[in-house]
């Protein structure tokens, strides 16, 4: 990442002092009493503010580095949508996730992208995807029960329903191929 460089005042100040000619008008440059100097020196303190700015706007353009911005991020790949919903009460790190994993929702393809798009905006969760023998666009995504907000109460040997608000749900339906099918399974 490129930075602009940070000098001292008197190095800044000295910097904008080079610049000026040399001659009798100019004498007064290096006089640390002279009103050119005084001038010379206002000068270098709003370049020095105005390099510092840029810095920081340099940091924030980075979305892994962002914190004043990420507002703007959210708003530029359309956060909130059905997927994800009000983000400010999240942790920055989350947002910044879920920014990347936005970003990262319009080129994933393959299964290996699935599981790379999981690992970006749920990290640690354990998340399988692997195709049916003979079933050419039908996939089985295996997610952990704990995501589902209510379960059957009663232990019974078959599933009942699905997690319908499941945010993993609503992302890979919505980056699924139209002509496939994803068949969601929720271990225990």
């Amino acid at each position: 990442m490129t930075t602009i460089i940070d000098r001292t005042l008197t190095e800044e100040t000295n910097a904008f002092a080079n610049y000026l000619p040399n001659g009798r008008i100019f004498a007064a440059k290096n006089k640390e009493d002279a009103k050119l100097r005084q001038l010379i020196t206002g000068i270098a303190t709003e370049n020095q503010r105005v390099g510092a700015l840029i810095n920081q706007l340099l940091r924030e353009h980075d979305i892994n580095n962002t914190t004043v911005l990420i507002d703007e991020w959210e708003r530029a790949v359309g956060i909130p949508d059905d997927c994800f919903q009000e983000t400010t009460s999240l942790p920055i790190e989350q947002r910044r996730r879920q920014v990347i994993g936005k970003l990262f929702m319009r080129v994933a393809w393959t299964r290996d992208d699935y599981l790379a798009l999981a690992g970006i905006i749920w990290p640690g969760m354990p998340i399988d995807i692997f195709y049916l023998p003979g079933e050419f666009f039908t996939a089985r995504m295996r997610l952990p029960m704990s995501l589902c907000d209510a379960v059957f109460p009663l232990p019974f040997p078959l599933p009942f329903g699905g997690c319908p608000n499941v945010q993993q749900v609503c992302v890979f339906n919505k980056i699924k191929p139209a002509n496939s099918k994803i068949i969601y399974i929720f271990d225990l």
